[in-house]
């Protein structure tokens, strides 16, 4: 199991310029979770006590708003670490972390890392990197949400996902393995469930885009990027 932890530690955007020896110390301190589509991975004001790196699937940040709703703020998957800020901070969870898809998560409890800090500067300086892509996170959210009007905000999301865990098939298309649902879209652009679904529907009439019980491809990258600037 160790291995598998190493692996996914190796392959991890947060652990994989550090030393291999190092990484290995971590990975057996590591242990492997499971999260069902929907269950909480943690809840806003619990204690941020582990590194989370995730293996496979999907993890939405959000909160709860006053009418009952639900506000995405930022999404995370594989190779990618999640609620870095917290960790480091040494304060509770802001938000919510729930699971969009199933998922696999790999947990590095936080005193074996700050452990390693003095002896290892390299891993202060790839957490401090980390920090970084987590607030580019947050930018980009914003980007989507002011992109526009609905279509060019779905574009704007589809590409980015696309970019982050997509695979260029060197053809112009770009198959992403990561299943979302209509509504998750619609939360995450701020849209209507109705408006989402027709603006997919339309799409796929016109073969720009493909869904799939594995995920969904972009079958015309340059014509959804003109899109987004038009």
């Amino acid at each position: 199991m160790n291995d598998n932890h190493e692996r996914v530690l190796r392959a991890s955007r947060l652990f994989s310029s550090l030393d291999p020896t190092l990484v290995s110390d971590l990975a057996r301190a590591a242990s492997r979770t499971r999260h069902e589509k929907g269950e909480y991975v943690w809840h806003a004001g619990g204690a941020a006590s582990q590194f989370v790196v995730i293996a496979s699937g999907l993890v939405k940040i959000s909160r709860s708003t006053a009418d009952g709703g639900e506000t995405i703020l930022a999404l995370f998957g594989p190779r990618e670490s999640v609620g870095d800020v917290a960790v480091v901070g040494a304060m509770p969870y802001p938000a919510d972390a729930i699971a969009l898809t199933d998922v696999e998560l790999i947990r590095v409890d936080a005193a074996t890392v700050r452990g390693a800090f003095s002896a290892n500067p390299s891993l202060l300086s790839a957490i401090n990197m980390s920090l970084i892509e987590h607030t580019h996170a947050l930018q980009e959210k914003i980007q989507i949400m002011t992109a526009g009007k609905i279509d060019k905000r779905l574009a704007t999301l589809l590409l980015h996902l696309a970019s982050r865990f997509g695979d260029d098939n060197g053809d112009g298309t770009t198959f992403v393995p990561i299943r979302i649902s209509r509504s998750e879209c619609a939360r995450l652009i701020g849209a209507t469930i109705e408006t989402t679904i027709r603006t997919f529907s339309r799409w796929q009439r016109a073969a720009l885009v493909e869904t799939t019980e594995e995920g969904f491809a972009l079958r015309d990258v340059a014509v959804l990027t003109e899109l987004t600037r038009s």
